[in-house]
């Protein structure tokens, strides 16, 4: 399964979501509506929240954090995304990210267990 990136994105783990947000990924998606399957969308894996104010996906961040979840703290090039990252439709992961996939000519990412 892939999501289709556009603009900017925050892609969330799902399991992440089940394990830190209150009532999970199911809850989190009915709290953050629409998901049009567009602009924010989900898979078995995967949550994605897109906009184009980078300030919205900040503070969507700064939400999740609150929440116990982990970002990248510093976005270097030796940092890593935990349990959520962001991605621009036109640079791709931003920093380094082990469980997503971005394939820049059909601009979808998907979740890669290994």
């Amino acid at each position: 399964m892939a999501i289709q990136i556009e603009f900017l994105n925050l892609v969330i783990k799902r399991s992440s979501l089940d394990r830190s947000y209150p009532g999970g990924s199911q809850a989190f998606i009915k709290e953050h509506q629409p998901f049009d399957g567009r602009v924010n969308c989900y898979d078995d894996f995967l949550v994605k929240f897109g906009a184009m104010n980078p300030q919205v996906i900040e503070d969507l961040m700064t939400e999740l954090v609150s929440y116990g979840l982990e970002g990248c703290p510093e976005l270097k090039q030796s940092d890593e995304w935990v349990d959520f990252c962001m991605v621009d439709e036109l640079l791709g992961i931003t920093g380094n990210c082990r469980w997503l996939v971005f394939e820049p000519s059909t601009r979808e990412a998907r979740y890669d267990e290994t």
